[in-house]
């Protein structure tokens, strides 16, 4: 299992005393024990999106954004921040404020 670096203030709150993530884990593990619904039984998202995913995230990896075009009918942008891991609002702000004020400006004129 990866290793959070105990740098920032807000990353403890993340990590017990041993090391190890803290039980909010499984509310991801009970949310889905019945499976997955199928893709096909959800609408199409209409409205406008943007990912910001970090290149780096050893938690999600860069191949769970692969093929997520389809399932949006609405302006769809996915942005990869290199050098990023899984925070990205904590760790690349400038540039993540940049992306979401850009998208944000655009949403407002359509």
């Amino acid at each position: 299992m990866p290793k959070i670096a105990r740098s920032e203030p807000w990353q403890h709150r993340f990590v017990e005393a041993n090391g190890r993530r803290f039980h909010v884990v499984n509310w991801y593990r009970a949310a889905f024990r019945g499976g997955l619904p199928s893709a096909r039984e959800f609408p199409k998202i209409a409205a406008p999106t943007l990912i910001i995913w970090g290149e780096g995230d050893v938690f999600l990896g860069k191949e769970l954004t692969r093929g997520m075009r389809p399932y949006f009918s609405g302006p769809f942008s996915l942005k990869y921040l290199p050098g990023v891991s899984h925070w990205v609002q904590q760790e690349a702000p400038t540039r993540v404020n940049a992306l979401l004020t850009r998208f944000l400006a655009g949403s407002a004129r359509r």
